[in-house]
């Protein structure tokens, strides 16, 4: 699988201002976090907060997640369903 791309969230989608990232490999920044996708982490090694934004950056190939203050909420548009590809519903934390 070749991986290349990155995945801009919300930092929204972070369950609080000092989330526990487990086993993966992350990079503060002056807005929120970048974490680094490891095809070897196992899936009990990652936040269960995480792994649905996780299995997204997978499944788009990304090989970074940027959480950003500044970024978009993710939300999946009708047109997604319509094509009929299932995409998660990613949790949105309110602090």
């Amino acid at each position: 699988m070749k991986l290349e791309s990155l995945l801009y969230l919300s930092t929204v989608h972070v369950p609080g201002p000092d989330p526990d990232f487990a086993d993966c490999r992350v990079q503060g920044h002056a807005y929120g976090w970048i974490v680094f996708i490891d095809p070897a982490l196992e899936a009990d090694e990652i936040p269960e907060w995480l792994w649905p934004v996780w299995e997204e950056a997978v499944r788009c190939s990304c090989i970074l997640i940027n959480f950003d203050g500044a970024a978009p909420t993710y939300e999946p548009h009708d047109l997604v369903a319509l094509a009929g590809m299932t995409v998660p519903k990613l949790e949105i934390y309110n602090w």
